[in-house]
């Protein structure tokens, strides 16, 4: 649908015109980039938390039985993840703006809006309903909403690609929600 061929080295592009002209209005912020780069570390880093969550689990629990199952169902999903990455950089559907990189789907917009929405899923039972667990749905909401903008505005991706990440993720994360609450594993 409106491929024209006026991505790097001539590479095709679909939805040209919108891409095209949300990349000339949004323009180029490196700052946008960087910001976005970090917080796709942080969500690095709460993915290694649930781990420790898991190994303190097991030590305490002395069983692989007794770690939480939801711990297991978020590692699936981890997992799954992993395995988009995987495929999305070998099946190349667009190329970065300024670079033969693949760029379908951005790939921080997937881990961050994943790793935001399906730790506000998983932690949000466990804390009271006071405003503990609203100020973590609100932090998890805002980290991913600033990447989103930050990889918009960056120039990095194509719209298409941000916005094809976002919707790919918040999938999972209504999934991961389902299996979760349907297993009653809270």
């Amino acid at each position: 649908m409106d491929v024209q061929y006026v991505g790097v080295a001539g590479t095709g592009l679909g939805l040209a015109k919108m891409n095209t002209y949300l990349l000339d209005v949004l323009g180029i912020h490196p700052w946008w980039y960087e910001l976005s780069e970090w917080l796709g570390v942080v969500c690095l880093f709460v993915v290694g938390g649930f781990g420790l969550m898991a190994l303190v689990q097991l030590v305490r629990r002395k069983s692989l039985k007794k770690i939480d199952r939801s711990l297991y169902v978020l590692f699936l999903f981890h997992a799954l993840l992993a395995f988009l990455y995987c495929l999305f950089e070998r099946v190349v559907i667009n190329y970065r703006p300024s670079a033969l990189e693949p760029s379908f789907p951005s790939s921080h917009t997937l881990l961050v809006v994943f790793v935001m929405g399906s730790t506000s899923v998983f932690l949000s039972p466990m804390m009271c309903k006071g405003w503990e667990r609203c100020l973590l749905q609100g932090l998890c909401l805002l980290v991913a909403v600033m990447t989103v903008f930050g990889r918009l505005l960056s120039g990095v991706h194509w719209s298409t690609d941000v916005l094809g990440a976002v919707f790919l993720s918040a999938s999972l994360v209504l999934f991961f929600a389902a299996a979760v609450h349907k297993g009653g594993w809270r």
